[in-house]
């Protein structure tokens, strides 16, 4: 595995999460996804060897944007850190099935999965 595609994820979600701070419009939310997917996924693709590994990673940076981003926006934001917004389509789907801590918990579970699994396979 790359640490740059760790280290670019993690900075592009502090960086997201101050330029987000102050923006959260209503339906803005499927545009940024779209970008954000694309820039991590080409982080991905130009730094693994293959097309496979940088989908297997494009995967394991947006896990990881995801589990960074939203605490650190909630933080920016005076909100608690486990703080669920209501814009989202997966904090709507985390409101309605989870409490925000087991929702965190979770993302952080699925994040250690893809990257076990990418471990053992690139490995």
């Amino acid at each position: 595995m790359n640490c740059v595609n760790y280290i670019i994820t993690v900075l592009s979600s502090v960086v997201s999460a101050y330029y987000d701070q102050d923006k959260i419009i209503e339906g803005a939310h499927y545009w940024r996804f779209i970008f954000r997917f694309l820039f991590l996924g080409s982080i991905a693709l130009l730094t693994t060897e293959s097309i496979l590994e940088g989908a297997a990673m494009t995967v394991s940076n947006g896990l990881l944007f995801w589990v960074v981003f939203d605490p650190f926006l909630n933080y920016l934001r005076g909100k608690a850190f486990f703080y669920l917004g209501s814009e989202a389509t997966l904090d709507k789907i985390g409101n309605k099935y989870f409490t925000p801590e087991i929702f965190f918990i979770l993302k952080v579970i699925l994040l250690i999965i893809v990257n076990l699994i990418l471990w053992l396979k690139l490995s």
